[in-house]
């Protein structure tokens, strides 16, 4: 880690134990960055007290929290609440469809193969590769 650390111009003087804190932080800060990248054009993370923001307006440019989601088409939803993972991190994965696939397997009396999954149900993908 210390090599890493060293490469990107960042001093680690209390040694092994502040090498740690450091990866961390660069490790926070390139998710960060990389969900811009990744996602550019989509509400990216920004502090703030507003629960479950609505993102439906393309004029929204950053969120605080988990977004509204108003349909399994809802991709400028679902794509922010990729992007906010990666910005956010208080935020795991899983926490971007979970209370969407609870709300889903509930609707259906908890039958798996009743659920639609956004960006898989309904998509055709080539079988003959």
């Amino acid at each position: 880690m210390l090599a890493v650390l060293g490469v990107l111009g960042i001093a680690c003087p209390l040694g092994d134990v502040s090498a740690g804190v450091a990866g961390h932080l660069v490790l926070d800060r390139a998710t960060v960055e990389l969900g811009a990248l990744m996602f550019a054009g989509y509400p990216g993370y920004s502090p703030a007290d507003v629960q479950f923001p609505d993102v439906s307006d393309p004029g929204g440019a950053d969120v605080g929290e988990m977004p509204v989601v108003h349909s399994a088409d809802d991709m400028r939803a679902l794509v922010t609440r990729l992007r906010l993972v990666l910005e956010d991190p208080r935020q795991l994965l899983s926490g971007a469809v979970i209370d969407l696939a609870v709300d889903a397997l509930s609707n259906t009396c908890w039958d798996p193969t009743k659920v639609v999954v956004p960006g898989l149900t309904g998509v055709r993908y080539p079988t003959d590769l």
